[in-house]
């Protein structure tokens, strides 16, 4: 439809989370110095909150609807579709194009380190 063929468009789709990623890294950043003390977030809703209630409802984190909920238990979905061929790579193939086992355990046990903290961060 767009002449493009797909590995163009999950290729493009990469570098897309990939940019996104360093958002996350920064806000994660950010929490963290907020959590322990050396950074306290200085800003306040603009016109986005037309009253208090609204204001109160984002200082807290509530104000997001279940729509936004359901996009963020998606993401994830999304993130392993578009990695597929390097999750192929690191756990079907047998040949010498395979990543190395010990890349894929170091790979693993950072990203489970990462979730962890995530989980008990929030």
């Amino acid at each position: 439809m767009t002449g493009y063929r797909a590995s163009t468009w999950i290729t493009e789709e990469r570098t897309w989370m990939i940019r996104c990623f360093t958002a996350y890294l920064y806000a994660n950043v950010n929490t963290i110095m907020d959590k322990i003390g050396l950074r306290k977030a200085s800003f306040l809703p603009t016109n986005k909150a037309v009253n208090d209630a609204a204001a109160d409802l984002y200082q807290r984190g509530a104000g997001k609807g279940n729509g936004m909920m359901l996009i963020e238990r998606l993401i994830p979905v999304f993130g392993m579709m578009l990695h597929l061929p390097l999750l192929q790579g690191m756990v079907v193939r047998k040949d010498k194009g395979r990543v190395p086992t010990n890349v894929s355990i170091v790979s693993l046990l950072l990203s489970s380190i990462l979730m962890a903290y995530a989980s008990f961060a929030t």
